[in-house]
């Protein structure tokens, strides 16, 4: 693991070298580049993944901050996938609890590519058996879920994202503002910004983290959620 610096910001070499290798996203490329990718893209992102270490603690104590853990490979697993590209054109840093599944979790992250830098939370895929749950626990704590998903900055900052089923209803005097949830697949909150030069500086990260401290009640609301076929405590 190499040795973490102080972060300084996000260089532009590191979005050139997304636009570059998603033109030639082969293995020579990689290879001829190799120290460019660590020194303009897997350090800075250790950097940062560092950075907001603290925050992330203060979320949830057990979180997983090491950035070895946090920061994603750039190297695609192509074994499942009809997308044989063997690179990714951006990357990104995910949080969840430490030793759980990231299937399993409601995770937080940040994802960099040449064009953007979005953060939010959200489940990594769509199960209908999360969904389910997702339901009867909106259902047994609706009042403490109406505060936390109707909090003003939250919604300022955070856009609810995902598929929903088109035909589910909610019983009858269940809070409108919640419908989005309740007939959701699978959700995420995220915030979207165009890269800017401010970007280029460490200055933008307090931003940063107070955005996702608006997202502690959230995260804890469905932090442990169980479901069928997953044991809550079979991690």
């Amino acid at each position: 693991m190499p040795k973490i610096q102080p972060f300084t910001g996000l260089p532009k070499e590191m979005f050139e070298f997304f636009m570059a290798i998603s033109f030639n996203n082969n293995t020579e490329f990689f290879h001829e580049n190799h120290e460019q990718y660590q020194r303009f893209v897997r350090d800075p992102l250790y950097a940062l993944a560092d950075s907001l270490a603290d925050t992330m603690l203060k979320i949830d104590p057990e979180i997983e901050v090491r950035p070895a853990k946090v920061v994603s490979r750039i190297r695609r697993d192509t074994r499942f996938s009809a997308n044989k590209l063997p690179y990714r054109d951006h990357m990104w840093l995910g949080w969840r609890p430490a030793g759980r599944p990231k299937s399993a979790c409601f995770g937080l992250y940040l994802e960099v590519n040449a064009m953007e830098l979005n953060y939010g939370i959200g489940w990594y895929d769509q199960d209908p058996r999360r969904s389910k749950a997702i339901r009867r626990q909106l259902l047994a704590r609706t009042d403490e879920f109406l505060s936390i998903a109707t909090e003003p900055t939250l919604n300022e900052r955070f856009t609810l994202c995902g598929s929903r089923y088109k035909r589910m209803k909610a019983p009858e005097g269940f809070p409108e503002a919640l419908l989005p949830y309740y007939t959701s697949k699978g959700f995420y909150l995220e915030h979207h910004e165009e890269l800017a030069p401010r970007h280029l500086k460490p200055d933008f990260v307090p931003g940063v983290e107070q955005d996702f401290l608006l997202l502690k009640g959230l995260y804890g609301f469905f932090r442990d959620l169980p479901y069928e076929g997953i044991d809550e405590f079979a991690w």
